[in-house]
């Protein structure tokens, strides 16, 4: 999977990804070297896994997104691999998504984009990786059946 085109600039503010931890691991190296952002060690770079995502841990994120980075001008970074999520989890994470921090950026791994609502995916864009189709599709939407967006050139195109 090529990331570089898709994460660069960070034209959102939030963006869900079908697939793995491993997806994961690229993400943070691409975000990495394409930001010139340390992610060891930095308290503006949040990655984490989660087999369920419940209201507590969005409500835990919400607070951690609500506050200024650390390094002026810097941005907030969180990356979430998210086995499974609660409804309760995403309603509470719409507000955040749709009045988000000028300087937080959101990634969401998850294994099927049918895990989330119809009114959490409309605020995200989707980052094709040909993960669901098991190799890349050249920018054809894979693992998504509505909604959302995809990223496309230097922007989010709503489909």
């Amino acid at each position: 999977m090529n990331l570089s085109n898709q994460l660069q600039p960070l034209a959102h503010h939030a963006y869900y990804i079908v697939g793995n931890h491993l997806t994961a691991k690229e993400i943070v190296v691409t975000l990495a070297h394409l930001h010139n952002i340390e992610a060891r060690g930095n308290p503006d770079f949040h990655e984490s896994k989660h087999e369920t995502f419940t209201i507590d841990d969005a409500r835990n994120l919400k607070g951690t997104a609500e506050t200024r980075p650390v390094y002026e001008g810097s941005k907030k970074i969180f990356v979430l691999t998210l086995n499974g999520i609660t409804v309760e989890a995403q309603n509470a994470l719409l507000k955040l998504l749709e009045e988000p921090a000028e300087y937080a950026h959101f990634f969401l791994i998850i294994p099927s984009a049918h895990l989330l609502l119809p009114t959490v995916k409309s605020r995200l864009c989707f980052i094709d990786t040909g993960f669901a189709a098991g190799t890349s599709s050249g920018g054809g939407r894979v693992g998504d059946g509505n909604g959302g967006a995809r990223i496309h050139g230097r922007g989010c195109i709503w489909i």
